[in-house]
């Protein structure tokens, strides 16, 4: 389904059994040059004017009289452009002077994690250190060693 409104169809298929089954299936209402002839058609309408209770044009409408809704559009986005509206300001510029190309830069390792945490260990600039060694070295604990086969730090975990 494409960004824009869609109609949703049943369409009546066989199934294995030879039975009609219901498939829902949706189907786009619109094609490109539809969504192109609707867009022109909406703002080659004439503008109607905002009026108040009395029929009298609101504040500010009386300028749009026999202009287009493109052409009012157009005047309302310079005038937010001229009260420091960026993204109408933005808008226009990627309309009037085009979308700033965008580059992207890739860079392509053929080396495993291992072989670039060792490259940076011995850069110095990796360092790897436990929580014990950081416990040992602050003197929160100290290292007492029992026999080979076991050690204080098996018990708390270590």
């Amino acid at each position: 389904m494409s960004g824009h409104r869609s109609t949703r169809l049943t369409k009546w298929v066989k199934d294995s059994q030879g039975q009609l089954r219901p498939v829902p299936t949706y189907e786009s209402a619109y094609n490109i040059e539809d969504m192109k002839a609707l867009q022109i058609a909406a703002g080659s309408n004439k503008y109607d004017i905002q009026r108040d209770a009395d029929g009298n044009p609101a504040p500010g409408e009386a300028k749009y009289d026999g202009m287009t809704c493109y052409e009012v559009a157009q005047d309302r986005r310079a005038q937010a452009m001229a009260r420091g509206d960026l993204v109408a300001l933005n808008q226009y510029e990627d309309r009037v002077l085009g979308k700033p190309k965008q580059e992207v830069h890739q860079t392509t390792v053929s080396l495993s994690f291992s072989e670039i945490a060792a490259q940076r260990i011995a850069e110095g600039a990796l360092n790897f250190k436990t929580v014990r060694d950081t416990l040992i070295e602050e003197g929160v604990i100290v290292e007492v060693v029992q026999d080979k086969k076991q050690s204080v730090y098996d018990d708390i975990g270590f």
